[in-house]
């Protein structure tokens, strides 16, 4: 089952940085360890998706970079048909980032013309290249490249960043360039977009 957030809301957080990590005792920046977060869905009931004590950690840098490092306490790494992809809407622009997951509509409708799709991908000719087990687990909890190029076709992203690939950014890219017309990049930590 995929869920969406429309709204985030970080209930509660609990300071686990001293003042050396922010100039300001006052400002936010530094590192804070999550004791709460529920999310709200479709204007539902609040709800803990990450269970109701989240290990994890909220950063914020002073260049303005926010990072969230968080676990589900249920919730076993490839193991679970739940995928979270989350919907940002700011100011200036509208973000869809999605889980590790095969293709869904939900994921197109979610975006539809975002600004900043972020979503996974791995190349069939790779993975074709793995044992039978992962090409099972694969199917099920990942997406190839082609499959992205199709559900990016039909969500008309601004800008598509691929994240969570398996091989060189350079053969992701050139995977990718064949199968999507659109703007893409292949996603490297602490890129700035």
């Amino acid at each position: 089952m995929r869920t969406f957030i429309s709204w985030v809301f970080l209930v509660a957080l609990v300071a686990t940085a001293d003042a050396s990590f922010a100039a300001d005792v006052n400002s936010p920046v530094g590192t804070w360890r999550l004791i709460s977060w529920q999310v709200i869905v479709d204007n539902g009931p609040p709800q803990d998706v990450f269970g109701s004590q989240p290990r994890g950690f909220l950063i914020l840098t002073k260049e303005g970079r926010l990072i969230v490092l968080t676990t589900a306490e249920s919730r076993k790494r490839g193991m679970s048909d739940q995928s979270y992809g989350c919907r940002f809407v700011t100011t200036d622009r509208t973000i869809v980032i999605s889980g590790d997951t095969n293709p869904t509509q939900t994921t197109i409708d979610t975006c539809h013309g975002c600004d900043v799709l972020i979503h996974e991908a791995h190349p069939p000719a790779w993975i074709a290249t793995r044992p039978p087990t992962f090409q099972r687990f694969a199917a099920k909890y990942h997406t190839t490249t082609a499959q992205l190029a199709d559900l990016a076709k039909q969500a008309k992203p601004r800008l598509l960043i691929i994240y969570h690939y398996p091989i060189a950014p350079e053969d992701v890219f050139a995977d990718m360039s064949v199968r999507y017309d659109g703007e893409f990049v292949v996603g490297r930590d602490l890129d700035i977009y």
